[in-house]
């Protein structure tokens, strides 16, 4: 039984020691004396934000509507430059999506990372109606890179009700797409 004791705790310990070195490679200084430092309310996530504490689609629900996780930090450069696409997106289009994002530094969603195998941020995970994980972009994506990848999973985004105009920026991704096929 101290054994199993031992064992555990070395998982654990070996898991949050990977998933800091892994993001630390976004943002130079985190996990440095002067973060940890910080004031407690510093590093609370606002009141609005979703915290994510269990992985999503571990046990298959009722058909929902399909999902994009956003798995970011509050300090990372680029995962801010996502953060007004994110919540245009969620203004225009959450009738047709959802959005979540996971700040991946919080203690409670490394876990939630991890089972997602999130090696680098922003990092945005797809996912159908049945929460299954079918593509995914590493890097920075657009509005409207992310609504064509919509479209292309077959996802009607254009059916959306005229709530909120889209803003389609010019910019292009700077990551990576990957469709997962072969599951």
């Amino acid at each position: 039984m101290k054994f199993c004791k031992i064992a555990l705790c070395a998982v654990i310990l070996l898991s949050l020691t990977t998933v800091e070195s892994v993001f630390s490679q976004c943002c130079p200084g985190h996990g440095s004396e002067s973060d940890s430092q910080a004031p407690a309310a510093a590093k609370a996530a606002p009141a609005s934000e979703t915290m994510v504490t269990e992985p999503v689609a571990v046990q298959p629900q009722a058909a929902t509507k399909p999902k994009m996780i956003e798995f970011g930090s509050k300090q990372c450069k680029a995962c801010q430059a996502m953060e007004p696409v994110m919540e245009n997106l969620k203004k225009s289009h959450s009738e047709v999506f959802d959005i979540e994002f996971v700040d991946v530094w919080l203690p409670e969603n490394q876990v939630f990372a991890k089972s997602y195998s999130i090696s680098s941020i922003p990092t945005q995970v797809f996912l159908d109606s049945a929460g299954k994980e079918v593509s995914r972009n590493t890097g920075f994506f657009s509005e409207e890179s992310i609504l064509t990848k919509w479209r292309e999973l077959g996802v009607d985004v254009d059916a959306k009700k005229a709530d909120a105009p889209v803003n389609t920026t010019s910019e292009e991704p700077t990551g990576n797409t990957q469709e997962n096929g072969s599951d």
